[in-house]
């Protein structure tokens, strides 16, 4: 199943892993489209198949969690660019029925992916223009977007699967304007306490 949670959120995000897992998936579950893409370039994208679905990470932003882990949370910025073309019957409707498809499949997928969170939708848009970039174009296109939060780096707590030894517990007391804080060692018996 594509939405399975990861067995540790915090894993290292593999970006290819998740990229192929993406196109993969989308081929599987949405048949409409004859092509299924990540960044492809100009000269090729005007040559495949439409309906097409055009992928692309479109960049990387900051988010407010840290995992505490010391590795860095990022937002993973996806689009996907829906085409059909302007000849076919009905392309318009179609266009847009295709997109409110893949956006349900998006929606907090995690593509089986580990260290990825579920996907969050952003907004959905005619762009109106052709994958070409250029007067009208041949296509219906639309964007649609979302992100996924995802971790890169060393899991500091990885392979922490030693016992807790010492467990320290601060005390405060207050003096004239000034706090003391002592730390001393915890005596464990049977466990944490």
């Amino acid at each position: 199943m594509t939405n399975a949670p990861s067995t540790h959120l915090f894993a290292s995000t593999d970006l290819a892993a998740l990229q192929g897992a993406m196109a993969s998936t989308i081929t599987a579950q949405c048949p409409v489209f004859k092509t299924v893409a990540f960044n492809p370039s100009q000269t090729t994208m005007d040559a495949l198949p439409r309906p097409a679905c055009f992928l692309a990470l479109e960049g990387f932003g900051p988010t407010p969690t840290d995992p505490g882990t010391g590795q860095a949370l990022v937002a993973l910025n996806f689009a996907a660019y829906i085409a059909f073309s302007r000849a076919a019957p009905g392309a318009p409707l179609a266009c847009q029925q295709a997109v409110a498809a893949l956006a349900a499949l998006v929606h907090q997928n995690r593509w089986g992916c580990v260290g990825v969170g579920p996907g969050l939708l952003g907004p959905a848009l005619d762009t109106g223009f052709g994958p070409a970039l250029e007067g009208e174009g041949d296509d219906v296109t639309w964007r649609l977007a979302w992100r996924h939060e995802a971790a890169f780096g060393t899991d500091v707590w990885e392979g922490a699967d030693q016992p807790i030894k010492d467990v320290y517990t601060a005390h405060a007391t207050e003096q004239v304007g000034i706090r003391e804080i002592w730390k001393r060692p915890m005596q464990l018996q049977g466990g944490l306490a």
